[in-house]
C-alpha cells in the first residue's frame, strides 16, 4: 500500500502488516514503478490502492487504502501530481 519513515526506519506497508525496509525512501522512489508515488516527505503510497483522498483546510490530505484501515497523510507540496497520477488511473479504469 505504502511506504513511510518513522523515526530514521522505512516500513513497508501491506493492508494488515508492516516491514523494515533496508532502503531509504528516495532510494526506494527511484526504483518502484510509475504507480507509486511521494504524497509527503516521509510517505510514498501505490495509486493503485488509494481508495479515498480527505483534503483538509489546511492543505494536508488524509489518504484512506482499499480494504485496509490504514490511513497516511499527504501534504500540499506534492498534492498536485497525486491528483494528476490519480486522474490517470481513473481515465485507464474508466477509458
Amino acid at each position: 500500500l505504502f511506504f513511510e519513515t518513522d523515526s530514521e526506519r522505512v516500513f513497508a506497508h501491506t493492508t494488515d502488516q508492516a516491514y523494515e525496509a533496508r532502503l531509504r525512501l528516495y532510494e526506494l522512489e527511484s526504483m518502484l514503478p510509475g504507480y507509486f508515488i511521494r504524497v509527503s516527505r516521509s510517505a510514498i503510497v501505490s495509486t493503485l490502492h488509494v481508495f479515498s483522498i480527505r483534503k483538509s483546510l489546511t492543505g494536508v490530505n488524509l489518504i484512506s487504502f482499499r480494504q485496509s484501515h490504514k490511513e497516511v497523510y499527504g501534504s500540499r507540496l506534492y498534492s498536485r501530481e497525486l491528483f494528476r497520477k490519480m486522474n490517470e488511473r481513473f481515465m485507464y479504469e474508466n477509458g
